[in-house]
């Protein structure tokens, strides 16, 4: 779920690339997490790809940023 935070809209999450930049330990793993995050409302698909529903809650699960 930080992954789809911390990524623009549209990112395809079980590449490998998106895998191993978020520590990751597989595409499978992340179609599983995908599964449970869609089955409980926390996700929505989107052209694709998957976005978190609550626009707040995507908000608050990005990474800070740096003020220097």
């Amino acid at each position: 779920m930080k992954g789809l935070a911390a990524e623009a809209a549209g990112v395809k999450v079980f590449v490998g690339e998106f895998v191993s930049r978020h520590g990751l330990s597989s595409a499978s793993n992340a179609q599983r997490a995908v599964q449970a995050l869609l089955a409980k409302g926390i996700i929505d698909r989107d052209s694709g790809s998957f976005l978190i529903a609550d626009r707040f809650f995507r908000l608050w699960n990005q990474p800070a940023q740096s003020v220097l």
